[in-house]
């Protein structure tokens, strides 16, 4: 994980609900079988993590 990545994941942690999302994600990610449900969480995952380094500041 890239320093900005790390920082980034640090600042997802402080709010909760964008920590859940994150982690629900990540588990769509690593266990569907729906490519599609896979591709759509991987993006919003990106999304968060931008987010999160956006607010990092």
């Amino acid at each position: 994980m890239s320093g900005s990545r790390a920082w980034a994941w640090v600042d997802a942690q402080r709010w909760p609900e964008r920590a859940t999302r994150f982690r629900e994600c990540e588990h769509m990610v690593t266990t569907s079988d729906n490519k599609d449900a896979r591709r759509i969480a991987s993006a919003e995952l990106g999304r968060i993590l931008a987010d999160a380094e956006a607010n990092a500041v």
